[in-house]
């Protein structure tokens, strides 16, 4: 179920959070392709004036793609961040987001009544 949400502005650090999550991840699959394609004859990275080709460029490119998604998430969060205080001078922000919260889900089939309670009498002897 999806569900909106207005709000006056966003937290510095759960912009950034964002941000780095978005591209951490999608740095680390770009330079892990591109490591595979050093492993293949490609040219690899430059580290230290040398260039690190073959395992040791597969190897390095997560740790590069890592860095980089750090170094552009710090850079385009002050942008962001700027851009969304501006904007929320105008109107406040409409966040849509999906709701996890499990939802009970009723059974296909109607539920038996329980049997009624078994009533023992007490057969104690005089």
């Amino acid at each position: 179920m999806e569900r909106h949400v207005k709000v006056k502005f966003i937290r510095g650090a759960a912009l950034f959070k964002l941000l780095t999550i978005g591209f951490s991840i999608s740095g680390v699959l770009f330079f892990v392709a591109q490591g595979l394609g050093s492993c293949f004859g490609g040219r690899g990275y430059k580290i230290n004036a040398t260039y690190v080709t073959g395992i040791k460029g597969l190897l390095w490119s997560p740790l590069v793609g890592l860095g980089c998604g750090l170094l552009f998430a710090m850079c385009a969060w002050v942008f962001v961040y700027v851009g969304l205080r501006v904007f929320s001078w105008v109107r406040p922000i409409t966040i849509a987001y999906e709701d996890l919260t499990p939802v009970p889900i009723d059974p296909p089939w109607p539920t038996p009544p329980e049997p009624p309670p078994v009533i023992r009498e007490n057969s104690i002897a005089p």
